[in-house]
């Protein structure tokens, strides 16, 4: 049975946290993007995608785990089962956390000159950021048990973190691009520490601590189908993610770092419909998994009611930002990213679509078309970056916002056919 009220209280608990966190984070950017020089915003944003490209490419998604397999297993109490699931989970997360700090450092002198990136420095300490984000496992606990309340407060906590360090950087001193990555990287550390420990107090509040010293025996004798799952639902956010990340490096590689700090500032703009989408799925893939576990006959119709409502909210938010785009660029961000108004629109409608396209990634995902859903993504991200190249060498900004559509109408003619 669905439980229609928590899922809506849920859903608003986190859109909400979803919400407040990216306005937040757009007045962070809107200051760094004034108070930095566009070249030094330009290497900032290029340090961020390349520490978060490492992150992600091996980065497992151990939350999807715990919610995949321990919904199975709380549901029938086998709580030595779900300590074992648990145990495999923070194993993931750190290994993949250390190697991919370790790449990420080791290919710093490599990667920097390409791009022009300016100070190394700027990267080496974005990524100890890496090794905080071995976080997955306490998220899907937490997800897992329905503490949605606390996430979105911990993301706005993180959010307001970001914007104190700013703030306090600029003014106490000169605010130069190294100080600013410090203040950044601690502030961003410090409440991944408080997501991790609120993780395991929850284990323990729910008298489950106990059981996460099981062995990690039996766990795919038991559930023969996890190692495919674990690589392709990190695959899966990998290809597209990563290659959302490597368009900062495709535009300041064809035009220059300045450009890239302009193209991450219509990125940001364009996040906010795509955080939105974010949010709704956290709530919707626990609740798909409870449902096809328990009442599967239930599942289209909730599907249905669903998409409806995401397709009103992506229309209704993409014609709200054609009417203030303009204001809000020249008054936020200021004279010199103005013109960028097209562009924005246009990476904004491929925001609205991801909206749309999103009840068929927790639905493959739920029943177990992981392959799919990477074939999509795969899909999709060739089609983004091969239009981004080509729009970028032809037509600048305007051509590299216009590939972001592509990439979903390319996702939902697979998932679509599949579904």
């Amino acid at each position: 049975m669905i439980n229609t009220e928590k899922f809506y209280s849920d859903s608003a608990i986190t859109i909400g946290g979803e919400v407040i966190s990216a306005l937040t984070n757009f007045v962070t950017l809107a200051l760094l993007a004034r108070l930095l020089e566009p070249e030094m915003f330009g290497q900032l944003a290029l340090a961020i995608a390349y520490t978060l490209s490492f992150d992600l490419l091996l980065n497992f998604q151990s939350w999807r785990i715990v919610i995949r397999y321990g919904a199975n297993a709380l549901d029938r109490q086998d709580l030595p089962e779900l300590g074992r699931i648990l145990k495999l989970s923070v194993f993931l997360d750190a290994s993949s956390a250390i190697f991919a700090a370790l790449l990420s450092v080791l290919f710093v002198k490599w990667i920097v000159p390409i791009v022009g990136g300016g100070d190394d420095r700027v990267f080496y300490i974005y990524s100890i950021t890496i090794l905080f984000n071995a976080v997955g496992h306490s998220t899907g606990i937490l997800r897992l048990f329905g503490r949605f309340k606390f996430l979105s407060i911990q993301k706005v906590l993180a959010a307001i973190a970001r914007l104190l360090a700013v703030l306090l950087v600029f003014s106490i001193g000169d605010g130069g691009l190294l100080p600013v990555t410090i203040a950044l990287v601690g502030a961003e550390c410090s409440l991944k520490m408080v997501l991790l420990l609120r993780g395991y107090l929850e284990l323990n509040n729910q008298g489950l601590l106990q059981f996460f010293r099981s062995p990690v025996r039996g766990v795919r004798e038991n559930y023969p189908d996890i190692v495919s799952f674990s690589i392709y639902s990190s695959l899966n956010d990998t290809v597209l993610k990563v290659v959302q990340q490597l368009d900062i490096f495709v535009v300041a590689f064809f035009l220059t770092p300045a450009a890239a700090g302009v193209y991450r500032v219509i990125k940001s703009l364009g996040s906010i419909g795509t955080m939105l989408a974010s949010a709704i799925g956290q709530v919707i893939y626990p609740e798909l998994a409870r449902i096809y576990v328990s009442s599967r006959e239930r599942l289209a119709p909730f599907l249905k009611r669903l998409w409806v409502g995401l397709s009103i909210i992506a229309a209704i938010g993409l014609g709200a930002y054609l009417l203030i785009a303009d204001f809000l660029i020249a008054v936020i961000f200021g004279g010199d990213y103005s013109e960028f108004y097209i562009p924005s629109v246009i990476y904004m409608f491929g925001a609205a679509l991801s909206i749309v396209c999103l009840p068929y990634t927790p639905l493959l995902l739920v029943k177990g078309k992981q392959r799919v859903l990477f074939v999509a993504y795969l899909i999709g991200s060739f089609a983004y970056i091969a239009s981004l190249t080509l729009g970028v060498m032809q037509w600048g900004l305007i051509g590299g916002a216009a590939a972001f559509p592509i990439l979903y109408v390319f996702y939902f003619l697979v998932v679509w056919r599949y579904s």
